[in-house]
């Protein structure tokens, strides 16, 4: 029977000294009762900005008919929502890249970019043939950008329409 006490004792000594350690350590890791949260508005000077970015393969249509014609057409019309006032230029990348069964692509090609909204083309690049001619065509708001992934000595050509209000080309090739 002393064995018991004794035993339950030592254990009451041990739960007096945990509990202890444990409000001591809630005391001193709790909230500051003086530290308030501010809010304030986020504009170009905040620290920290948010960039959405997303990534979409798209499929479109595509014709056998100019199969036999010496180069390929792409027609990019974009569509965007209404730009505010004050918001950054929207930027959109275009990646050139061959489907995986052709290693490298040597056909030329023409694009014709075009969108309702100012914006500026980036241009990125893998496995094109060098000494082939790649046109764009686009509007004169439209601000074409280049980035390289292989530096190849690409020819790229960029023609710029002055009137795009229509949104209505006829490129004869």
């Amino acid at each position: 029977m002393r064995n018991t006490f004794g035993e339950i004792k030592m254990t009451s000594h041990y739960v007096i000294a945990a509990f202890a350690l444990m409000s001591s350590c809630l005391a001193t890791t709790g909230p500051e009762s003086s530290a308030q949260c501010e809010l304030s508005p986020v504009n170009a000077s905040h620290p920290v900005q948010a960039l959405m970015e997303s990534f979409t393969v798209l499929s479109g249509c595509a014709s056998r008919g100019t199969t036999g014609l010496p180069q390929e057409v792409h027609v990019l019309n974009l569509r965007a929502a209404d730009q505010g006032p004050g918001q950054p230029q929207r930027e959109v990348t275009l990646h050139l890249n061959p489907i995986s069964s052709v290693h490298i692509h040597h056909k030329p090609v023409v694009f014709l970019l075009n969108s309702p909204q100012p914006l500026v083309w980036h241009l990125k690049t893998e496995r094109l043939a060098t000494g082939v001619s790649r046109l764009f065509l686009m509007c004169k708001k439209m601000t074409p950008s280049m980035t390289w992934l292989y530096s190849l000595p690409l020819a790229f050509f960029f023609f710029f329409f002055n009137q795009c209000k229509g949104r209505r080309f006829l490129l004869v090739l």
